[in-house]
């Protein structure tokens, strides 16, 4: 079981990473390396090779080999803590961070729906009053009392 939830987590974090899903969507690579990662991801976490430092290490160089990405956010860092966290949780018999995954992942999956302000919609054509000037409207929304 401790081998399944540490594929699971991994998987999860790779797939909520999202410089590497960027550079996955976009072809960045010339082949997809998304397996690659995962394997070796997971290999170091179920062997007990897990550093912070190191795996960060790992994630941004895995970045910059197989995908030519030069990572400037601290993004490798955050997967690496929850690698770290998913690996001693899991070893403990906890699922919070693995459970907080699943969240992520399902928010993701979730259609957006949209809200009243995503759905106002500018006129398409300037409003121009009697002078021939444009007029600018305030995109704030009145108040009623």
């Amino acid at each position: 079981i401790f081998f399944v939830k540490c594929f699971e987590g991994v998987r999860l974090c790779v797939e909520s990473w999202s410089a590497f899903e960027l550079a996955e969507d976009m072809g960045w690579g010339e082949t997809s390396h998304k397996q690659l990662l995962l394997d070796e991801l997971t290999d170091i976490v179920l062997h007990c090779h897990i550093d912070e430092e190191k795996l960060e290490d790992y994630l941004q160089e895995f970045m910059e080999v197989n995908y030519n990405v030069v990572l400037e956010d601290d993004s490798a860092k955050d997967v690496a803590k929850i690698l770290v966290n998913l690996y001693e949780e899991s070893k403990a018999g906890r699922t919070e961070q693995l459970e907080a995954l699943r969240i992520i992942k399902q928010n993701k999956a979730k259609p957006q729906q949209p809200t009243q302000e995503s759905m106002d919609i500018e006129p398409a054509v300037p409003i121009v009053d009697e002078d021939g000037f444009e007029v600018v409207q305030s995109k704030k929304k009145k108040r009623h009392n």
